[in-house]
C-alpha cells in the first residue's frame, strides 16, 4: 500500500529517539521507520546499536532483545532487503514469544501479518502452505477481519 510521505514523518519523529533501547518494542519500531524511510545507513547503526546493547548492558529490555528483539528487527531487515523467504525462517522460531515484547493485542498484530506477507511473498511453497495455515487459524480468531479475506484470496491464487 502506498503510504505517500507517511514514513519520512514517522522517521522524523522516531530519529531522535534511536539509539534510546528503553523498550524492544520501540526499538523494532524505531528500525522500522529506518527501513520505511529507506535510510539505509540509520537502521544499519540503529542494529549496531542494540547489538551494544546487548553486549554491554543488563537488564529486563535487553534480556527480551537479546532472546526475541534482535531476531524480529533482523527478519524485518530481510523483509526490506527484498529477502521474504529469509525473513519468514528468521522470524518463525520467535513468533509465539512476540508477545514479550510489550504492547496491546492489536499492537502486536502487526508481527502476524508481517509473517503471513512475508510468506506469501516468499519463494518457497512451504511457506504459502505456511501462510495460509496462518490465515486459517487468523481468521478462526477474527472472523469479521476483512484484511483476513483478501490475504486469503491471494494465498488461494497462488495455488491456482
Amino acid at each position: 500500500v502506498d503510504v505517500g510521505d507517511r514514513w519520512k514523518c514517522i522517521y522524523e519523529i522516531c530519529q531522535p529517539r534511536i539509539g534510546d533501547h528503553i523498550l524492544a518494542f520501540n526499538d523494532i519500531h524505531l528500525l522500522m521507520s529506518t527501513l520505511g524511510n529507506k535510510q539505509k545507513k540509520e537502521s544499519e547503526k540503529l542494529m549496531e546499536s542494540i547489538k551494544t546493547f546487548i553486549n554491554n548492558h543488563t537488564g529486563t529490555q535487553r534480556d527480551i532483545m537479546q532472546k526475541i528483539g534482535i531476531t524480529i528487527c533482523e527478519a524485518v531487515q530481510a523483509y526490506s532487503d527484498g529477502d521474504f523467504a529469509k525473513a519468514v525462517d528468521i522470524f518463525l522460531p520467535v513468533r509465539y514469544k512476540v508477545v514479550n515484547i510489550g504492547g496491546s493485542n492489536a499492537q502486536r498484530d502487526l508481527f502476524n501479518l508481517f509473517l503471513i506477507n512475508a510468506a506469501l511473498k516468499s519463494s518457497k511453497k512451504e511457506h504459502h502452505q505456511l501462510a495460509r495455515s496462518l490465515l486459517v487459524e487468523r481468521k478462526a480468531l477474527k472472523e469479521s477481519a476483512p484484511m483476513t479475506d483478501r490475504l486469503m484470496g491471494k494465498a488461494i491464487a497462488q495455488v491456482e
